[in-house]
C-alpha cells in the first residue's frame, strides 16, 4: 500500500493503466472545435500566382501586380504609368516611394496599394492618411487615391475601382 512502507523497505510503484482510475480517457476533438481553427476560405492555387511579382523592372506585390495588369487592360501604357517613383528623398527618412504615377490627358493621378496588413489598423492607418495629404501637398494639381485590399480583392474588383477612379489610358 502506498505510504505504509515499513523502515527500510523499498516502496512498491503502484501502476494504472491507461484510461483506468483518476486518469481521464483521451477523446478525439469535436469537428465543430477543431473547424474553428481552420481556414474559413482555402486559397486556390490554380488561381493566384504565388509571386514573385515584378512591374516594370520592381519587386511588386500581389496588390501592386494586379493594379499594373488592371492598368493595362485599360490601355494605360508604360510611357504613362511610373511605378516606385520616390519624392521628398525617397526611402530616407520623411521620404516617400509613390507606388503609381499615372500621366492622363491633362490629369496626373497618384495611386497608392496599401494593404491591409500595414496600412489599415491603428497607428498605420493615421500614418497612411498623413502620407497621402503630403503627397497632395507636394502635388496639388495631382489626384491622390490609396487602395486597400478590399478594393483590389480580385481582378474584376480591382478593374472596375481603377476604371472608376482614373478611367480608361491613352
Amino acid at each position: 500500500m502506498i505510504g505504509e512502507a515499513l523502515i527500510g523497505a523499498k516502496t512498491k510503484k503502484v501502476k494504472n493503466k491507461f484510461g483506468t482510475g483518476d486518469m481521464p480517457v483521451p477523446t478525439t476533438p469535436d469537428e465543430q472545435i477543431t473547424s474553428r481553427f481552420s481556414p474559413v476560405v482555402t486559397p486556390k492555387s490554380y488561381l493566384e500566382p504565388q509571386g514573385p511579382f515584378v512591374v516594370q523592372g520592381h519587386k511588386a506585390s500581389d496588390l501592386e501586380d494586379r493594379v499594373y495588369r488592371m492598368l493595362r487592360v485599360l490601355g494605360w501604357t508604360d510611357r504613362s504609368i511610373q511605378f516606385q517613383t520616390a519624392i521628398l528623398g525617397g526611402r530616407r527618412p520623411g521620404g516617400q516611394i509613390l507606388d503609381f504615377v499615372l500621366y492622363g490627358p491633362g490629369q496626373v493621378y497618384v495611386i497608392q496599394v496599401n494593404g491591409d496588413y500595414w496600412h489599415a489598423l491603428g497607428k498605420k492607418a493615421d500614418d497612411t492618411k498623413r502620407n497621402e495629404a503630403i503627397i497632395q501637398h507636394e502635388m496639388p494639381s495631382a489626384r491622390v487615391y490609396g487602395l486597400f485590399n478590399a478594393d483590389l480583392l480580385t481582378d474584376e474588383i480591382a478593374l472596375a475601382t481603377l476604371r472608376r477612379l482614373v478611367g480608361r489610358g491613352t
